[in-house]
């Protein structure tokens, strides 16, 4: 799977911020966009992402869709509910699984604004970012699009550069499993006492 996580951590980070000037940090209205990845942030699937990256946001239902071209996975992302599925098109196949939503909105870590940029034809704000695993630059949009990042997460490099991004409704088929794929489910791991 996609951990989206290592794709927000892994490619934003460089030194220590100092102030906190925090950015939106999911877009906040639907948009698509086209990613070129490099390094760890490529390296986020097994056996790697063999093409650009392609992520959908439905900002009303807080969904988010990411697929790797050449793959036949993708996960879809319910904010709301703290679930990922993965979509495997090869087995036909639909895996819930619980997630925590801090990695998405990048709860814990510490921003410094360092300018303004264009990336993919967008203004964007230019960011110092840094939390426990890494450091980098983070681009985003006044609206939470990022558009580039680069920096290492756990000591690794990585980095995405927007190379589209289109604006506008997202189809809701676009965030739900195809119809006929099996349904399976990984329960909730709780504390044991």
């Amino acid at each position: 799977m996609i951990s989206l996580r290592l794709l927000a951590l892994a490619t934003f980070f460089p030194g220590a911020a100092v102030a906190q000037e925090r950015p939106p940090t999911l877009p906040q209205r639907d948009v698509a966009a086209t990613y070129r990845v490099e390094g760890v942030a490529a390296e986020a699937l097994p056996g790697g992402v063999p093409g650009p990256l392609h992520l959908a946001w439905d900002a009303a239902g807080q969904r988010l869709r990411v697929s790797a071209e050449g793959r036949p996975q993708m996960a879809i992302v319910d904010v709301a509910a703290r679930q990922a599925v993965i979509v495997d098109d090869g087995m036909h196949t639909a895996l819930a699984v619980p997630m925590g939503v801090g990695a998405l909105r990048l709860d814990g870590a510490h921003f410094q604004r360092q300018g303004t940029d264009r990336v993919a034809g967008l203004a964007c704000t230019l960011y110092a970012v840094q939390d426990r695993h890494g450091a980098g630059t983070l681009c985003v949009t006044a609206d939470g699009v990022p558009l580039r990042g680069n920096g290492a997460y756990d000591g690794k490099p990585g980095s995405f550069t927007a190379v589209s991004v289109e604006y506008g409704p997202q189809p809701a088929s676009l965030f739900a499993p195809p119809p006929g794929y099996l349904q399976l489910a990984l329960p909730a791991m709780g504390k044991r006492r």
